[in-house]
């Protein structure tokens, strides 16, 4: 009985005849929630493109440190090469050299 009794005042709000006042404040309510949710969904578009523009910014730096990265390692494989050739010529200077002097006689 009680549960019947819910759903008939249920339905009977709902047919219910707004006044004109009842009306307006109801529109206005209405209106001012979905102005509220146009500025939210503006500025959440906001957000979106603020996070793309940093997205891309990260991926462009994570691009221009890789290229870094790169270079330094190959710089660093050149440093090394070039120590290992300095190192070659000096053994073979050395090796020249006592050999020249092993021939002349000296020691």
């Amino acid at each position: 009985m009680k549960e019947r009794s819910k759903h008939s005042t249920i339905r009977n709000t709902s047919l219910k005849v707004f006044s004109t006042l009842e009306f307006i404040e109801e529109n206005k309510d209405i209106s001012q929630k979905n102005y509220l949710i146009n500025i939210i969904k503006n500025e959440r578009t906001l957000l979106n493109e603020k996070e793309k523009q940093i997205s891309k910014s990260l991926n462009n730096c994570e691009k221009i440190l890789t290229e870094d990265e790169i270079e330094f390692m190959n710089c660093k494989i050149k440093d090394i090469n070039d120590y290992k050739k300095q190192e070659q010529v000096i053994l073979e200077l050395f090796f020249k050299i006592k050999a020249y002097n092993g021939v002349n006689g000296e020691k």
